[in-house]
């Protein structure tokens, strides 16, 4: 993924232009620029087993309508939720789905193994309890 994303960014003016209009109707070359170069810091992290739920990339992805849409601020758009606007903004709608359906499955799955702790437990055992 990173080497995609340096050789895309390496690609003359109209090359990019033109990857980005067959990629995805209405994606514009910065746009694409952005996501290959912010979905490469997710994959690495991937690539070496770490936790994706908390980790906070390096790179932001740029202001694009999904943003707007959620009422998202800009300097919150290194987390795994800008991760699945890259993949909407660049995928194509079944592409997408098939990711989304993936992602419940694997909450149904991991939902059966999870309990949640009742805060006042959770102070307790942190000691902040009253």
């Amino acid at each position: 993924m990173g080497d995609i994303s340096k050789f895309y960014s390496n690609m003359l003016q109209k090359e990019r232009d033109d990857v980005a209009r067959r990629m995805k109707w209405g994606l514009r070359e910065n746009q694409l620029a952005s996501c290959l170069f912010f979905l490469s810091t997710f994959r690495n992290r991937c690539a070496h087993d770490e936790r994706m739920y908390s980790y906070l990339s390096y790179a932001y992805l740029c202001n694009n309508n999904y943003f707007h849409y959620f009422h998202i601020n800009t300097n919150n758009t290194n987390n795994y939720f800008a991760v699945m606007i890259a993949f909407k903004m660049v995928l194509s709608k079944t592409r997408y789905n098939e990711y989304i359906k993936q992602i419940e499955d694997l909450f149904d799955e991991l939902s059966k193994d999870l309990s949640t702790i009742p805060i006042r437990k959770n102070t307790k055992y942190n000691g902040n309890s009253k």
